[in-house]
Parts: structure tokens; C-alpha cells; sequence
């Protein structure tokens, strides 16, 4: 499973020191004077970069994606499993496993989750998991 970072772009640098108006690279030593660079406007360019790689945990195609409240931790859901993962920890998760019969009986499709007290504590509880 990867986090992704989307960025979305609409200007480029233009008047690089070290790259000529095609984009190769300068001779260092032919630079007689220093360019400030610019950045032109251009057609819009979305990139995705990967930001995290977590721990290969999920077996099937995973089904959802859930971010907690705290924005720290989050689930993961695919047919036999849900998976508690931290952001910061890409090799371990906390796993709940379903025999092969309640997944496919109770069809697990989607999982939430969110905050909930118990006793004037705060803990994570399941919002419509089934």
C-alpha cells in the first residue's frame, strides 16, 4: 500500500544558471554572470510522487481506505482483513483477521472509523464496518 502526494503544477522554471532555454545541462565554467529564474505560466501538470510505502499486509485488492480523527492512524480493508496502521510506521499494522465465510456472508465493503467515548475515555471505535 503507498501514500501518495498529488501535486499540481502550472508554472516552470525559466532562466536556470546551470541549464540552457532546452534543458541541457552548462558548462559550469562558461558562466560569465548569474540569471535570476522566473517561472512561466504553463498548461497544468498533475504528478503523483510516492510518500510512504507500508508493509506488503493486505493479500486481496484492498477495498477501503479510512483516516481516524487523530490524523495519525488509519484502516485498511480488504476481503479477509482490516488493518489499524500508524502513519509514521510503514512495517507493522494491528490486524483483524475474518474466516473466509463471515467476509463473503457478511460483505465487507467498506470500514470507518472514528472516536468514541467509553467511560470518559477516548478510544477508537468501528463506525459502519460491515
Amino acid at each position: 500500500m503507498k501514500l501518495w502526494k498529488l501535486t499540481e503544477r502550472n508554472k516552470r522554471p525559466e532562466g536556470l544558471n546551470l541549464k540552457d532555454d532546452a534543458g541541457l545541462e552548462r558548462d559550469p565554467m562558461s558562466i560569465t554572470a548569474l540569471r535570476v529564474p522566473t517561472f512561466v505560466p504553463t498548461d497544468s501538470l498533475v504528478e503523483a510522487t510516492p510518500r510512504r510505502i507500508y508493509a506488503n499486509a493486505h493479500t486481496y485488492h484492498i477495498n477501503s481506505v479510512s483516516v481516524n480523527s487523530d490524523e495519525e492512524t488509519f484502516l485498511s480493508a480488504d476481503d479477509l482483513r482490516i488493518n489499524l496502521w500508524h502513519i509514521a510506521v510503514v512495517n507493522q499494522s494491528f490486524s483483524i483477521t475474518f474466516s473466509h465465510q463471515v467476509a463473503l456472508l457478511v460483505g465487507l465493503g467498506s470500514c470507518g472509523v472514528g472516536p468514541i467515548k467509553l467511560q470518559s475515555s477516548p478510544v477508537i471505535g468501528w463506525d459502519d464496518c460491515f
